[in-house]
C-alpha cells in the first residue's frame, strides 16, 4: 500500500500535466460519448437553436464560399441581400484544428471541435497556474474546474463562447506573463490577434488592464515604476495586436458602426444609460445569479429554464462547489495583501451584480446579460482566490476546522433561503445533490486537515472533483434536444426538398436572381432565417448579431420590421411584401404543400413540385440593375403608409433633401398618393422598366454587364449601399451614391455603357 501511494505521489508530483491530460480526455469521454460516437449530433434544436439556425449554417456558408470564390471572405450575397463578410487573412488554432479534422462532415467535425476546446482551456490554465508556483495538485484540481464550469460547457452548446474562454485563457496567460516580466510575454499581440476585432477584444482588455494592475500591487516588490512599465507595455502590445488586424479593421468597424445595433433606433444605448447608478434589479435576477453559483441546472435545464432572462443570458457563475466553499476562507488564510487585493476584486463584481448600472457600463450599454464577459469574470476570480487557499491548505494542512464548516453551513442557509423564497423555480433534485456535495467536501476538507488522513483525503478530493464537474456537466447536456445522426441524413432539414429545387434553378436559370422562402428547414423548434447560407441560394433573410446596416434601415423605414433591438437581428426579409422582392431581383419563390394560399399567391405561377415543395416564378420580377427617371423626396416618401410605399419605389427612386439638387435631370413622382395596385396591366403600362442592366458575368464580388440608355438616368441597384462597392463604367472608375433610403445609384448619360460592379474592401 506504502508503495502504491509513493507512485500515486509521483505522478501528482512529476508528471501532473500528463494526469491533468489524461483527466480531461477521459472526462470529455464520458460526457460526450454519444457525439463522440455520432449516435446524437452537436447541434441542439431548443434554447441552443442557433446551432442549428446560425452556427451551422455559418460553417456551412464559409466552407461554400472558400470552395467557390477563395479566401479571404469578401462580399456574400448569401447573406440578407448582400453584405460585407471581410474578414482579412486572419488565423485562429481552431483553424487549424479544423482542416485537419476537414476529412469528417462538418455536423460531425463540431463535437471535436468543442472538445478541443475544453481540452485546451484546462491546459493553458494549468500552465497560467505555473507562474503561481503552486503545488500541482491544487492546479489540476483548478483547472479541471476551469475547464469544465458551468460557463464552458454551456457556452460549448452554443460554440462561440468556448472559442472565446479558449481567447480569454490564452490572453490571461500572456497578460500573466507580461505581469512577471518574462520572455513569453511577447505572445500578447498574438493573444489579442486571436481574439479579433471584436466586442470581447474590449471587454478582455479592460478585464486584463485591471488585473494586471491589481497582481502587480499583489506582488510583495510593488513600486509605481513597476504600475507604470506595465502600463506602458501593455498598451504598446495591444496596439501591435492591433496592427496585425490591419487588414479587416476598417470592414469590421464599419460593419459594427454601421449596424442599428450600435446606432440608431435599435441600439439598447439609451435605455440601458437611463438607468440611475443605484438602481436595483427584480427579485429574480438576484435568486439567479445566487443560485447558479452551484449549477447551471437548478433553476431547470434547456427550455425547462425558471429563472431571469433566459438560459445562456443570464449568470452563469458555477465552477465547482469547492471553489465556494474556499473563497470566503482566504480573509483567514492569505497575506494582507492578498486579501485586500481578493476582497476588492470579488467585492467589485458583487456591487455591478446588486447594482446593475455598472454591469450595463461595462458591457457599453449594449445588452443586458451576462454572457461573454461576466460569466467569464466572475467565476475565474471566485476559482483565482480560492485556488490559492486549496494551495495553502494542501501544503501546510494547517487550517480551523470551525471556519471551513461556517463556510459550507453560511452557503447551505443560502440555499434553504433561496428554497424559502422560491422553491416553485428549484430542481430540488439537484438542491438537495448540491447540499450533500457541499457536506461531503466538508468531510474530505477535514480529512485533509488531519494529518494521518491528509494523504488519502487529498487523492479524494480530486476524484471527488471529478465525479462532481462530469455530474453536473451530463446535468446541462443530457436532457437537451439534440439532432440523431440517423435523422439528420433523411430528406429533413437542410437536406429537404429544397436541395432538389436549387440544383434545378441553377441548371435551368444561371442568372441572377434571388428566391423567396416560405418556411424553415432547420429542425430546430425555432425557424431560421439564414436557410440561404446553408443551402447556397441568394435570399432576403438573415439572422446574425451585426446585419448591414443599410438594410436594416430600408426595411425599418418600410415597416418590414419594427424598431427593437431584436428586430434588426432576426430580419424576415420580404415574404410578406411582394412588390418589394420585385424591387429587389426575387425572380423565385418557394412554398410548402400547406403554404398554397398565401397571400401574394396571384404574383406568382407555379412552375413544378418537388416533394413537399413547390416552385414558383414571380410574375413581376425587376433585374438586379434597372434605371429611373422619376424621383420622390424622403420627406414626401415617409407620410405614405405601407402599401404606398412600396409601389412608389416600383416608379421613382427616393432621394432626401440634399441629393435632389445633384440629380436636375429626374423628374419629380406626381400623385404619388394614388399609383395603380400591380397587376398584368399596370405592369405592362406603368411599372415593367425597359432599361436594364443585362449581366453577362456576376459573382459574390464582381458583376459585368451592359446597359443602353435612350435618356440620361438613374441606374439603381438592389444591393445593399457600402462604400466599398465600386463601378467602372466604360472604363473609368466612380463611386456610387445611396439611393433608395439604402442601397446603391448611379446617374448615367444617354447611350451605352459597359458597367463592371466591384467589391474592393479598404486594406486588400
Amino acid at each position: 500500500m506504502a508503495q502504491e501511494n509513493k507512485y500515486i505521489a509521483d505522478i501528482v508530483n512529476k508528471r501532473a500535466w500528463i494526469l491533468l491530460l489524461f483527466l480531461l480526455l477521459a472526462m470529455c469521454a464520458f460526457i460526450f460519448w454519444d457525439f463522440l460516437t455520432f449516435q446524437k449530433l452537436y447541434l441542439f434544436s431548443d434554447i441552443g437553436s442557433d446551432t442549428l439556425n446560425s452556427r451551422y449554417p455559418d460553417k456551412l456558408h464559409k466552407a461554400h464560399y472558400y470552395a467557390t470564390e477563395g479566401r479571404p471572405m469578401k462580399w456574400s450575397f448569401y447573406v440578407g441581400l448582400g453584405q460585407n463578410m471581410f474578414e482579412g487573412w486572419s488565423f485562429h488554432p481552431m483553424d487549424l484544428v479544423n482542416y485537419i479534422l476537414s476529412s469528417l462532415s462538418i455536423e460531425k467535425r463540431i463535437i471535436y471541435l468543442e472538445i478541443f476546446k475544453v481540452v485546451a482551456c484546462g491546459m493553458l490554465f494549468y500552465i497560467y497556474l505555473g507562474c503561481h508556483r503552486l503545488t500541482n495538485l491544487s492546479k489540476i484540481i483548478a483547472s479541471l474546474c476551469y475547464a469544465f464550469s458551468g460557463y464552458m460547457i454551456l457556452g460549448s452548446t452554443w460554440y462561440v463562447h468556448t472559442r472565446l474562454l479558449f481567447d480569454f485563457t490564452f490572453l490571461l496567460l500572456c497578460c500573466e506573463y507580461l505581469v512577471q516580466n518574462k520572455r513569453r510575454k511577447w505572445l500578447l499581440p498574438i493573444a489579442i490577434y486571436f481574439i479579433g476585432l471584436n466586442p470581447q477584444m474590449y471587454y478582455f482588455g479592460v478585464f486584463m488592464f485591471i488585473y494586471g494592475l491589481g497582481r502587480i500591487w499583489e506582488e510583495r516588490d510593488f513600486t509605481v515604476q513597476k504600475q507604470f512599465k506595465f502600463t506602458l507595455q501593455f498598451a504598446l502590445f495591444g496596439l501591435l495586436g492591433l496592427l496585425l488586424l490591419a487588414p479587416e479593421i476598417n470592414s469590421q468597424i464599419q460593419r459594427y458602426m454601421d449596424s442599428p445595433r450600435m446606432s440608431g433606433s435599435a441600439a439598447a444605448f439609451d435605455d440601458l444609460a437611463a438607468t440611475p447608478f443605484l438602481f436595483f434589479e427584480r427579485p429574480m435576477h438576484y435568486f439567479t445569479a445566487f443560485l447558479r453559483l452551484f449549477s447551471n441546472d437548478i433553476l431547470g435545464t434547456g427550455d425547462a429554464y425558471r429563472g431571469w432572462v433566459n438560459y445562456l443570458e443570464a449568470p452563469s457563475f458555477y465552477i465547482g462547489l469547492l471553489t465556494l466553499i474556499l473563497a470566503p476562507l482566504s480573509w483567514f488564510l492569505l497575506r494582507r495583501v492578498q486579501k485586500i487585493f481578493y476582497l476588492v476584486m470579488l467585492g467589485f463584481w458583487v456591487f455591478l451584480v446588486i447594482f446593475p448600472f455598472g454591469r450595463y457600463a461595462f458591457y457599453a450599454f449594449a445588452g443586458d446579460y451576462y454572457k461573454s464577459a461576466f460569466s467569464i469574470f466572475v467565476p475565474f476570480s471566485l476559482l483565482f482566490v480560492a485556488v490559492q487557499v486549496l494551495d495553502k491548505m494542501l501544503r501546510y494542512q494547517q487550517f480551523s476546522i470551525g471556519l471551513l464548516w461556517s463556510s459550507i453551513f453560511t452557503w447551505i442557509v443560502g440555499l434553504g433561503c433561496a428554497y424559502v423564497l422560491g422553491g416553485e423555480f428549484i430542481e430540488m433534485r439537484i438542491w438537495w445533490i448540491v447540499i450533500g456535495s457541499l457536506l461531503a467536501y466538508g468531510v474530505l476538507l477535514t480529512g485533509i486537515r488531519l494529518r494521518k488522513t491528509g494523504g488519502i483525503a487529498s487523492k479524494l478530493l480530486l476524484i471527488f472533483v471529478v465525479l462532481e464537474l462530469g455530474f453536473w456537466a451530463t446535468q446541462t447536456l443530457e436532457p437537451r434536444k439534440v439532432i440523431r445522426s440517423d435523422r439528420f441524413e433523411k430528406r429533413l432539414g437542410y437536406n429537404d426538398y429544397t436541395v432538389d429545387v436549387l440544383k434545378f434553378l441553377k441548371e435551368k436559370d444561371d442568372g441572377f436572381y434571388r428566391i423567396e422562402k416560405y418556411y424553415s428547414s432547420s429542425l430546430a423548434d425555432h425557424k431560421s432565417l439564414n436557410d440561404a447560407k446553408a443551402q447556397y441560394f441568394y435570399g432576403t433573410s438573415n439572422y446574425a448579431s451585426f446585419n448591414q446596416g443599410y438594410y436594416i434601415r430600408f426595411l425599418q423605414s418600410l415597416e418590414v420590421i419594427g424598431q427593437r433591438g431584436i428586430d434588426a437581428r432576426w430580419v424576415i426579409g420580404l415574404r410578406q411584401r411582394p412588390l418589394l422582392q420585385t424591387l429587389c431581383g426575387v425572380k423565385y419563390q418557394l412554398y410548402r404543400s400547406n403554404q398554397e394560399k398565401s397571400k401574394d399567391d396571384t404574383f406568382s405561377t407555379t412552375i413544378k413540385r418537388f416533394g413537399d415543395v413547390t416552385l414558383k416564378a414571380n410574375r413581376y420580377v425587376l433585374p438586379l440593375g434597372f434605371s429611373y427617371r422619376q424621383y420622390i423626396a424622403q420627406a414626401d416618401f415617409d407620410l405614405l403608409n405601407s402599401e404606398q410605399k412600396d409601389k412608389a419605389l416600383l416608379q421613382a427612386v427616393v432621394l432626401d433633401k440634399e441629393q435632389i439638387a445633384q440629380y436636375p435631370h429626374l423628374i419629380p413622382l406626381k400623385d404619388f398618393e394614388n399609383l395603380p395596385s400591380l397587376n398584368d396591366t399596370s405592369w405592362q403600362e406603368y411599372y415593367q422598366k425597359e432599361d436594364t442592366l443585362i449581366i453577362s458575368h456576376h459573382s459574390q464580388n464582381e458583376i459585368v454587364g451592359t446597359i443602353e440608355l435612350a435618356h440620361p438616368q438613374l441606374l439603381f441597384f438592389s444591393i445593399p449601399y457600402d462604400k466599398n462597392w465600386f463601378l467602372w463604367d466604360n472604363g473609368e472608375k466612380r463611386e456610387m451614391d445611396k439611393v433608395n433610403i439604402g442601397f446603391m445609384g448611379i446617374w448615367l448619360d444617354k447611350g451605352k455603357h459597359e458597367l463592371k460592379l466591384k467589391f474592393e474592401p479598404s486594406w486588400l
